[in-house]
């Protein structure tokens, strides 16, 4: 499961989170969603919402929950990535997809997501991909379209009660995007 990760001229391995992780990726998810610091990647929705995007006992009961995997990025012995791939039926669930911002713009980002969209095919042999993402996310929207996703046409208000922060603007809206994953 290693991948050279574009400009980076690093290999990043894959593997799945365990409980050693939770610090970690509770870092990594908040830094790369909600930053306090100027040294903020361009993924991130801190000025759409406010708080936490992921707690220490959301992602403990994320690794316990069945059908449910973590995949990190590891790059020279640290976290870099993760990318959450939960199975539902026929589909692959893809959320969490995150990335240091000191890694971003080099490719992480789109291993990362291949590599969850593999996972799939490999451990469930799910061919469907379904992912929520906020409709005010115009730029990430169009990282997924150019990665072969395509709006449903499916909206919903926020998950106010999913404790991943508070939105400014009460009328946000997630938007639900869905690929073919099955292998050729």
């Amino acid at each position: 499961m290693d991948e050279t990760t574009g400009a980076t001229r690093r290999t990043a391995s894959y593997r799945i989170a365990n409980e050693q992780d939770v610090d970690a990726l509770v870092e990594l998810v908040n830094a790369a969603y909600r930053p306090t610091t100027a040294a903020a990647g361009w993924t991130h929705e801190a000025a759409l919402i406010d708080g936490p995007r992921i707690t220490s006992s959301q992602v403990a009961a994320t690794l316990q929950a069945p059908d449910t995997v973590l995949l990190v990025a590891e790059i020279d012995g640290g976290v870099a990535g993760c990318i959450e791939v939960r199975k539902d039926g026929g589909a692959a669930y893809i959320g969490t997809l995150a990335v240091a911002p000191s890694m971003q713009d080099r490719g992480l980002g789109k291993a990362l997501l291949n590599e969850a969209e593999q996972f799939a095919v490999r451990r469930w042999n799910l061919d469907t991909a379904v992912m929520f993402v906020l409709s005010a996310r115009h730029e990430l929207i169009d990282f997924y379209l150019r990665r072969g996703y395509t709006r449903t046409g499916e909206r919903s208000g926020y998950p106010f009660d999913a404790g991943v922060g508070r939105p400014r603007d009460e009328t946000l809206i997630i938007e639900t995007l869905t690929r073919n994953i099955a292998r050729d």
